[in-house]
């Protein structure tokens, strides 16, 4: 009686688990930080699980095989031997793969069971708002977000603007090197400035990828001067007024599975499972966080990433109103530069001289885009003033010279910045207040 007690107990498990297997949907994994899920695995059950043992195991095992072959495999041809080479690192990179994606079934089943991953299946009927904001599955006050906090997000997923730029810049550059294209050229002074911003944001960014995404299951409700995270579908069914909420992290180059370039610059739908790096939610994000460490050591370092972050590709190379707002702004410049050089040295400019002055400003605003024209620009002024019984001290001049830019509100790329109020900013979405989620990312997947 016992034996078929045990043997009827068992077929119902196995029948569970293929019912399980059989209904669940294919995963396919986007970005996965394998460090993350074994540590939040171990944190959770206190030691080095044995399935965890066992996987790094097979691994190494794995490993350790195909390296044996590989040395004692009498190859006739070095193409032979790298053929077998790559076969055997797809198999340990295949085994690698399959053990975390087991330990990530595993965790996410553990978070979705206790009810640590927001949002969840509501746990109750709605009848009401109030019914709404009491259930902690579907909605959760933003003041309760705090640090380490789970979240599953559906999102589209794009990079953000200050990476997309760098990388349409990095291309441009790598293609002027090739003669054979027509309309670039590598002696370009342009050229090169792109080059050395490209390699400063690289640096800064150190393999990492910042990513800023609009959040599709999950919107901010603002009642009572009270805000919310609601899940979408809750608050269409109830004809809630929201507003739109997006996910700002950065991601490590090293843990994508597929190729950056596939995935990052088409709005793919995704699903993002991370933790909270910052309680609330923010209305400002800066994704090079070494600029803040260096701010005083790097003259004009948050400068360059604040370009980048305004600056469009066709600020570059599109319109006549960019070409006009650019000139414009040198010239405002310029036209600073002159005042505060005559006024620190307190001299009467004659009206002939004033003429050649203002006639040698319009002159020089066409030379606002590159760094070096800008420079000689000044220059060509300096020299005006100087004929005019204007005192230049060259100690001070630089200094002068950043006081007129900056007056101008110009950019480390000579284009002026934008207004916040300006419809065609990028991100300003029609005005409203950024409103961001920023996370660690654990995984990202569909």
């Amino acid at each position: 009686m016992r034996r078929n007690y045990f043997v009827r107990s068992w077929r119902w498990l196995t029948r569970s688990r293929s019912r399980e297997a059989k209904h669940s949907l294919f995963t396919e994994f986007i970005y996965l930080d394998e460090i993350s899920v074994v540590s939040l695995l171990v944190s959770r059950e206190g030691e080095l699980t044995e399935q965890i043992q066992e996987g790094r195991a097979y691994e190494e095992s794995a490993g350790s095989e195909l390296g044996g072959g590989i040395a004692l495999k009498d190859s006739p041809s070095i193409s032979a031997k790298s053929s077998f080479q790559s076969k055997s690192s797809q198999t340990v990179q295949a085994t690698r793969k399959a053990n975390i994606q087991s330990q990530f079934r595993r965790l996410k089943g553990q978070v979705a069971e206790t009810g640590l991953v927001y949002p969840a299946k509501q746990s109750r009927k709605l009848r009401k708002v109030d019914d709404l904001l009491k259930d902690g599955a579907v909605s959760r006050p933003v003041s309760s977000l705090s640090r380490g906090d789970l979240l599953e997000l559906d999102v589209r997923l794009e990079a953000d603007e200050s990476y997309a730029t760098n990388s349409v810049m990095r291309e441009i550059a790598s293609l002027s090197e090739d003669i054979q294209i027509p309309g670039l050229d590598s002696s370009d002074p342009m050229i090169s400035e792109l080059k050395s911003y490209t390699k400063l944001v690289d640096h800064f960014m150190a393999g990492l990828v910042p990513i800023r995404c609009k959040v599709i299951n999950v919107r901010l409700l603002d009642r009572e001067g009270e805000k919310y995270l609601v899940e979408s579908g809750c608050a269409d069914r109830f004809e809630l007024e929201t507003s739109e909420v997006e996910l700002v992290a950065v991601l490590d180059k090293e843990c994508f599975w597929k190729d950056i370039r596939r995935v990052l610059f088409s709005s793919v739908k995704v699903t993002v499972l991370g933790r909270v790096v910052v309680g609330g939610v923010r209305d400002s994000w800066t994704p090079v966080k070494l600029l803040d460490l260096f701010a005083d050591t790097v003259p004009g370092g948050d400068q360059v990433v604040s370009a980048f972050s305004q600056l469009r590709f066709g600020d570059m190379t599109g319109g006549r109103s960019e070409e006009d707002r650019g000139a414009n702004a040198f010239v405002v410049a310029l036209e600073k530069y002159v005042e505060l050089w005559s006024a620190a040295s307190d001299v009467s400019i004659s009206e002939e001289d004033r003429a050649l002055i203002d006639l040698t400003t319009l002159a020089l605003a066409g030379e606002w885009r590159i760094a070096d024209s800008r420079r000689e620009a000044f220059g060509a002024l300096a020299a005006c003033l100087s004929d005019a019984g204007v005192t230049i001290v060259p100690e001070q001049d630089v200094e002068v010279r950043q006081a007129a830019i900056d007056f101008a509100k110009i950019s480390v790329f000579g284009v002026p910045e934008r207004d916040d109020n300006d419809a065609d900013t990028p991100n300003n979405h029609a005005g409203e207040a950024a409103q961001l989620l920023e996370v660690d990312v654990i995984a990202i997947y569909w």
